[in-house]
């Protein structure tokens, strides 16, 4: 089964947060027979990489798909370099090069996995302690755009906001 584990980047977790989802993390990947992470290996650090090193130590296969360019959009330059903003028709024939960003990397996680786990920091300003399934708890981050679009796609979500406590 491939599995999509993915959430927010490093800043937005405290070390609370983070060992409670890498504990999340191992116990998905320790449950599925035989699972194959797939995963956006962030620049930014976070759940992607937590995911990703979690699934070596377990000696697990894994699918990531890594952004090319750190922007949203994909990056179109023709062969000199310059950034290219016109209709791109046939980039073969337009000698135009492509470059995936965030937007092109979670369409493809969204696509490839059977199951998508989102992991998001809970809202600092609610008061509750330990992991909920709300969407009104979550802080917004890349990988809840990758579960909505998987969604839509009609795969199986789940998402685990993670609420550590707070200074």
């Amino acid at each position: 089964m491939k599995i999509a584990i993915v959430g927010a980047s490093q800043e937005k977790w405290n070390r609370m947060e983070e060992v409670q989802v890498r504990h999340y993390i191992r116990n998905i990947l320790d449950y599925t027979d035989p699972p194959i992470l797939v995963s956006g290996g962030s620049p930014k650090g976070g759940v992607d990489i937590w995911a990703e090193e979690t699934a070596d130590i377990m000696y697990l296969v894994k699918l990531i798909f890594k952004p090319e360019v750190e922007q949203w959009e994909d990056k179109v330059t023709d062969n000199d370099g310059l950034e290219f903003h016109g209709k791109v028709e046939d980039p073969v024939e337009q000698q135009l090069f492509i470059r995936k960003g965030f937007k092109s990397r979670n369409i493809q996680i969204a696509e490839a996995c059977d199951i998508l786990y989102c992991f998001s920091p809970g809202s600092k300003t609610l008061p509750q302690y330990g992991v909920k399934n709300a969407r009104l708890e979550e802080v917004w981050n890349g990988g809840i755009w990758t579960a909505n679009y998987a969604e839509k796609l009609g795969k199986k979500v789940v998402r685990i906001v993670v609420k550590g406590k707070f200074e």
